[in-house]
């Protein structure tokens, strides 16, 4: 059960909490047009700089917005961080990557991946006597050329149509089998369309026949007639006309791949069944609540939601508020998912998170390590990605370490140009954790908002009914 932290009693809290925030809003306001919109590495993105850009640009007046000038000065921390990483000999491998690659569980997944494979999936390459085995009795490759007879059951059929269908099915099937011309009887008969009726379907496998059928039609012989069918809305029976057997040498290594894929879903499917049903996951009483808060107002949330409250219990763990607050730190592309979910579906996501921890413990209690060359390469792989990022701002070591640059200037005809061309920009959003250890960035909303409003001074626009997107967010670090 999800209870407040004892040395906080609630009265007391609303006593303490509310006067200091109504102080931090008025002087936030007044001073909000005196603090930058964007500071990192010691460079800053003044209100009024930015207001200027914003006016002069081909951007719509519906787009003069807090919300819109916010993300404006992200993206330009964002160029102004990865213009001090470029000017490092090493650029993107000079960054520690560990920690976004363990909080944003791409360590853990690699490790429960090689469980997976190494454990899980061990011995499950079937012998040539099993690959015979199977080919004589599943006869997976087989084809069949058919002919049928259909009686269609009405949406809406009562048992006693039903059942009168059935009759008629079995009646016609019994002429057949006594020697009844079958294509004369379905061309009479069949509930087809008259060119279809008594007409032979070849190449039939397995996924072609109603389950019911596919358990029989495979073990009889040419000239043979099936038992009559039923199904929710058709009645059927099928004489075999051509049974096309491929030779097993031919078809082996096909049934081989087969079998360990059918082998690979049991397998995994039997392990999570085990795994997960037997941790008896519960999603604690106000746990979609706290992911909210802890989306939506994360330093909110970290002075008042203790890191070790239970978000989710399980046979020997739980998930707790401060692994989410660091995976939400570690991935941001995930703290709007949590923000606009509802409840229902936050349970289903904190539901999953713990059972993905639930296979990470199974994967480090069997013994599976996780060799620092594949920690490297993931470490190469995801400096890489960064690295397709600040090509595309057009940042490289040679532009930056040119004592002509001048990142002040260049930040400024960066965001010029992306404002002209009104295309999109890639950022660093996800990358930001890491780029945080060096280059401290700080966004601030309400400098944002008041850069859209000189904008709008600027044009002599008004701010429009309905602002561009989702509202500005109340002050904040990203």
């Amino acid at each position: 059960m999800i209870r407040r932290p004892s040395w906080l009693p609630a009265a007391l809290a609303m006593v303490l909490t509310l006067p200091i925030s109504a102080c931090a809003d008025a002087l936030d306001a007044l001073t909000s047009h005196a603090r930058p919109v964007a500071a990192v590495a010691g460079e800053s993105l003044p209100a009024a700089e930015l207001a200027a850009l914003m006016a002069e640009s081909p951007l719509p007046d519906s787009a003069l917005t807090g919300h819109w000038a916010a993300q404006i000065g992200r993206l330009w921390a964002d160029y102004v961080s990865l213009v001090h990483l470029y000017q490092l000999p090493d650029t993107t491998l000079a960054v520690d990557y560990d920690l976004l690659l363990e909080e944003a569980g791409y360590y853990p997944a690699l490790a429960v991946q090689r469980y997976r494979d190494s454990v899980v999936l061990a011995d499950i390459e079937p012998t040539g006597d099993e690959v015979r085995e199977y080919y004589e009795r599943a006869r997976p490759l087989t084809r069949l050329d058919v002919r049928r007879i259909r009686l269609g059951i009405p949406p809406e059929a009562t048992d006693a149509v039903r059942d009168s269908l059935v009759a008629e099915a079995r009646r016609l099937r019994d002429r057949v089998a006594g020697g009844a011309d079958f294509i004369e009887v379905a061309r009479s008969a069949s509930d087809e369309p008259p060119a279809a009726r008594g007409q032979i379907l070849a190449y039939q496998g397995h996924e072609d026949f109603p389950p019911a059928a596919d358990s029989v039609v495979f073990d009889l012989r040419p000239g043979e007639v099936s038992p009559v069918v039923v199904t929710d809305d058709e009645i059927v029976f099928y004489r075999i006309e051509r049974t096309r057997t491929p030779e097993l040498e031919n078809v082996e290594d096909m049934i081989r791949d087969r079998m360990v894929e059918q082998r690979r879903e049991r397998k995994l499917s039997e392990t999570s069944e085990a795994l997960l049903s037997g941790a008896r996951r519960v999603v604690m009483e106000g746990a979609e609540d706290v992911a909210r808060q802890i989306a939506t107002s994360p330093d909110m949330a970290a002075d008042r939601v203790s890191g070790s409250l239970r978000l989710v219990r399980y046979e020997g763990g739980a998930y707790t508020a401060g692994k989410l607050r660091r995976l939400l730190q570690a991935r941001p592309d995930l703290k709007d998912m949590f923000a606009e979910a509802e409840a229902d579906d936050l349970a289903v996501y904190l539901y999953q998170l713990a059972g993905d921890e639930i296979l990470v413990r199974a994967a480090v209690d069997s013994g599976v390590e996780l060799p620092e060359e594949l920690r490297a390469d993931l470490r190469v792989g995801i400096a890489g990605q960064l690295a397709a990022i600040a090509r595309r701002m057009n940042v490289t070591h040679t532009l930056v370490t040119n004592p002509a640059f001048d990142v002040g200037r260049e930040s400024r005809r960066f965001i010029e140009h992306v404002l002209d061309r009104s295309a999109p920009v890639p950022t660093a959003t996800e990358f930001r954790p890491v780029l945080d250890q060096r280059y401290r960035s700080r966004v601030d909303e309400r400098s944002a908002e008041t850069a859209a409003r000189q904008a709008r001074e600027l044009r002599g626009s008004e701010l429009p009914a309905e602002p561009a997107d989702e509202p500005a967010e109340s002050e904040s670090e990203s």
